[in-house]
């Protein structure tokens, strides 16, 4: 494999990178939009935990990667840490709007 070959493939994978972050940063806000609708919901909000929700997000999404070829642990351990950052991107929202 030459240099240039290399570069090309590194190029890729930074566009793929930048990629992942957009996806990121439209996921953090589909959650603030999820709290939102939560405060405004007629049952009011009580906690910003769904434990079964986030269970299931973990099962599904490790079965999808698991199916793309990735290792189960690595996506479960990735979407824990998506989750708190949901979580915490929403505790710092709905702080500011109490």
């Amino acid at each position: 494999m030459n240099q240039t070959t290399l570069d090309t493939i590194r190029d890729e994978i930074d566009l793929l990178d930048h990629e992942i972050l957009k996806l990121l940063s439209l996921r953090k806000k589909k959650s603030l939009q999820a709290l939102k609708y939560k405060l405004d919901s007629a049952d009011g909000f009580s906690s910003g935990r769904d434990i079964k929700r986030e269970q299931n997000i973990l099962t599904t999404r490790k079965e999808a990667g698991s199916n793309l070829g990735l290792s189960p642990g690595f996506v479960e351990r990735l979407f824990q840490i998506i989750i708190e950052e949901s979580l915490q991107a929403q505790k710092g929202s709905s702080d500011n709007q109490t």
